[in-house]
């Protein structure tokens, strides 16, 4: 496991995932851009936004596939990009159910989202085996084209 992912999961070891998700939205409610001053809610890439709608509208499913940690990035991702909380896809933590309650271990879920990590966990969340376009076959696809026959 890299150190940097190490380090990550081991320093929120032990919280519920719903303490660690009103973490992250008091970082995002409070942290600003170091060179805009502006909140990061409010400096997404506004082609890649435009992108995603365009895209939404004409019936394709978008995802967030991160390397980075992906319940980070779940709280805030329909603010930021107009992509609901279940379409995020990233690196995370292990869970463990104890309690009553939900908790962040300091394991890395495998594989992690990066390098050959990443195109595994698209391939897993998505069920992209249903698109019949071999160019979307790592992503989920609605087309309506028909299904490949097989040769």
């Amino acid at each position: 496991m890299p150190d940097l992912v190490k380090g990550l999961s081991e320093a929120y070891e032990g919280i519920t995932v719903g303490a660690f998700e009103q973490a992250v939205r008091q970082f995002f409610a409070t942290a600003t851009h170091p060179t805009l001053g502006l909140a990061y809610t409010k400096v997404g890439y506004r082609p890649m936004r435009e992108l995603l709608a365009f895209l939404e509208a004409r019936d394709f499913t978008a995802y967030i596939c991160s390397g980075g940690g992906r319940d980070f990035i779940r709280p805030v991702s329909e603010q930021i990009y107009g992509i609901p909380r279940e379409r995020v896809i990233g690196s995370a933590t292990t869970l463990e159910y104890r309690d009553d309650d939900i908790y962040r271990t300091k394991d890395a879920e495998q594989p992690i989202d990066d390098g050959a990590g990443k195109p595994e966990h698209i391939w897993m969340r998505t069920a992209a085996s249903r698109c019949s376009w071999p160019a979307m076959r790592t992503a989920t696809c609605r087309c309506s084209r028909p299904p490949a026959s097989p040769s």
